[in-house]
């Protein structure tokens, strides 16, 4: 059956309920069914994906209401009424109160619904009219390549061994797309395809969107001067073709020496992009993943862009108004849904200790609040505020509808008195307007290393990453497991999940069931692994990283990209590729091995995206794809495939993610105390 054949079933659909409900006493005195402020009603859909609608039902009488049923909703919609304060089927309101309903859409849909007692029924304001999309959102992973020779360990923060010198490398930024749900890719954003910034000597993209054809990929980049400047391309038309609306202009305040987007997130015709800038002279090293790229000793402060025309026009919201209560501070996560838009990070507060830190904005940006810092919400108990503690931070957030995550760690003292590093997670229900913490200390994964032995590594535990999508959260990083034989820590993925929009979280992923294969043998002083991104749309989850596994013909550890699917929503996972599935791209090198950096799934569509060392001794970007929700995968971009800008002389590529550019790269303080 054709698209226009089922739109024409849905019309009729329509239109009977339609004279149904003209048939009967219309109550719009009585009650008012309107899109929730703040949200969008959905007009498209992609196949295989799950779109929300959120209407706020309210009472206009002095009288109870009771016995409201919902009518007319298609096969396609299901009502959410399993949180406080949604609407019951069928509604019961007091006077003049209203609740909020929650409408799940997995399909097209076109309908008048109602609410009815007998005969007294009010239809909503705006109806449901929501469309399948004609052809594949385009997909976009960004990050880098070496116009001249010279090869470097992103990950490691080092040079890998190169046949040519490396002091006349250029890097530019590289995006690579695909039309047809990731089964080819071309690199559509290069040198050779728009013009970049006058002087870039260095420049790279680690975070990419698409909104059906309206693209954006932000980051960073270096001038022949060595001031660092944000950077964000944008593409109209898909992908096809890009252009750099923000650059060194708009212009930054007077005397800011670097700045950077960590990264970026759309909604609708909504984009926002996060980082850091400081005031200051000292150029900044290098933008990879280097211990302090920006100086030690200068204070940074929170760099927000903000987009209402899906990435054409920018404009800075910070810093002015909303600058940050501190001595220091940076955003690294962002989150825009159909509710509101969050930038998460941390600060240095006068008395130096860093703190987590999230702002919100609920009317597109006009008005933006803190909503976490210092003072609010309560910090777990055992948060640690002494001069030399660590403190705690946010490395990501996400929000969907009214449910939201934010995930990080925070310093804590442990029975002796030694400082450990524990997972932080808080969460909202209310589109981002309160939170609390609800993954402390109080609520670790299995045989998480608190004692009072310190070996190396340091105990600690962090996230990465966090996605949302409805009421269920996911939330993934590592932890460190003790190995008493070796008196050593290991680093083992760990991955959280919650099934009622944050307010209890299992450990579905932990030590008791890490990847195949993995080395877990203390004596060889495994590196373990960790996970770096997640990506929930629908039912369909995935989390990507790297970890170590012992190649006995080799006698060494070898590190493998993996990833793990969920088809439940995050309550069950099963790990679909690793050392030995699907097969690695030919050119694999053992001796540099491979990762994922970032995950991304929309409908059916899933890539996940990194980089791995070839044989000839260069790094490549890595991709890999499914368009069947995650359950079979192929690598479709690896050294050769497809080929890399005319006129590379090195083939040296990387897709980026936010570990390349984040938290771990801004120094807040003078004493440069990170969270790893």
């Amino acid at each position: 059956m054709d698209k226009k054949h089922n739109i024409s079933l849905s019309r009729i659909s329509c239109a009977l309920l339609s004279v149904v409900v003209s048939s009967q006493v219309l109550a719009a005195s009585n009650l008012t069914i309107s899109p929730t402020p703040g949200t969008t009603i959905p007009t498209t859909i992609y196949p295989g994906s799950t779109v929300y609608a959120f209407y706020t039902v309210t009472n206009n009488t002095q009288s109870a209401l009771s016995n409201y049923s919902l009518q007319g909703l298609p096969a396609t919609v299901k009502q959410n009424t399993t949180y406080s304060g949604y609407c019951a089927n069928p509604v019961n309101l007091a006077a003049h109160a209203s609740c909020i309903m929650e409408l799940d859409i997995t399909g097209e849909t076109v309908s008048n619904f109602a609410l009815c007692r007998g005969s007294s029924c009010t239809t909503a304001t705006t109806p449901l009219y929501v469309l399948r999309a004609t052809t594949p959102m385009p997909l976009v992973a960004p990050g880098a390549y070496d116009y001249q020779a010279g090869g470097f360990d992103y990950q490691a923060g080092r040079f890998f061994t190169a046949p040519a010198p490396v002091s006349r490398r250029i890097g530019y930024p590289l995006v690579a797309t695909s039309f047809n749900n990731g089964l080819s890719w071309l690199y559509t954003l290069s040198n050779n395809t728009a013009q970049v910034p006058g002087g870039m000597s260095e420049g790279a993209l680690n975070s990419a969107h698409c909104v059906g054809t309206m693209c954006i990929a932000s980051g960073a980049y270096i001038n022949s001067a060595g001031l660092t400047y944000p950077l964000i391309a944008s593409s109209t038309n898909g992908g096809v073709n890009w252009t750099y609306p923000v650059s060194s202009s708009p212009a930054l305040p007077t005397g800011v020496s670097q700045a950077q987007f960590a990264t970026s997130s759309c909604y609708g015709n909504t984009c926002i992009a996060v980082g850091g800038y400081q005031f200051g002279q000292t150029p900044i090293p290098t933008l990879k993943h280097a211990t302090t790229p920006l100086a030690a000793t200068r204070l940074g402060y929170p760099l927000l862009a903000m987009s209402t025309n899906t990435g054409i026009n920018w404009s800075y919201v910070m810093p002015g108004a909303l600058a940050a209560p501190s001595n220091g501070a940076i955003f690294t996560g962002a989150s825009c849904s159909s509710k509101s838009c969050v930038a998460s990070g941390s600060y240095s507060d006068i008395d130096g200790v860093v703190y987590p830190l999230l702002v919100i904005t609920t009317d597109k940006g006009a008005h933006w609040s803190y909503k976490i810092a210092k003072s609010y919400p309560q910090l777990p108990s055992d948060f640690e505020t002494s001069f030399n503690s660590r403190g705690g931070n946010f490395n990501d957030s996400s929000c969907s509808g009214y449910f939201c995550a934010a995930a990080g760690s925070y310093t804590a003292l442990n029975a002796s008195g030694n400082q450990i590093i524990y997972p932080l997670l808080a969460s909202s229900s209310d589109g981002g307007t309160s939170w609390s913490y609800t993954i402390t200390s109080s609520n670790l994964p299995p045989n998480f290393n608190s004692t009072g032995a310190v070996p190396n590594p340091f105990p600690s535990g962090h996230f990465n990453s966090a996605s949302c999508s409805g009421m269920n959260c996911i939330a993934a990083g590592s932890y460190n497991v003790y190995n008493p034989s070796a008196d050593i820590n290991i680093q083992y993925p760990m991955l959280a999940s919650s099934l009622n929009g944050g307010i209890s979280w299992t450990y579905p992923i932990n030590n008791g069931n890490p990847p195949p294969n993995f080395d877990a043998d203390g004596s060889r002083l495994s590196p373990g692994g960790q996970f770096n991104s997640v990506s929930c749309n629908g039912n369909i989850c995935i989390g990507v990283g790297s970890y170590f596994a012992y190649e006995s013909s080799s006698g060494q550890d070898v590190r493998y990209p993996f990833l793990a699917l969920s088809t439940d929503s995050g309550a069950h996972w099963s790990y679909k590729i690793t050392n030995t599935m699907p097969q690695l791209p030919n050119d694999f090198d053992m001796n540099g091995g491979g990762y994922f950096d970032n995950a991304y799934c929309n409908g059916s569509a899933c890539i996940a995206s990194g980089a791995y060392f070839t044989t000839g001794r260069t790094q490549s970007a890595l991709l890999a794809s499914s368009n069947d929700g995650g359950i079979t995968w192929v690598y479709t971009v690896s050294s050769n495939n497809p080929p890399l800008p005319i006129g590379t002389t090195y083939q040296n590529s990387r897709f980026m993610g936010k570990s390349n550019l984040t938290a771990r790269t801004f120094a807040l303080n003078a004493k440069n105390r990170e969270l790893k």
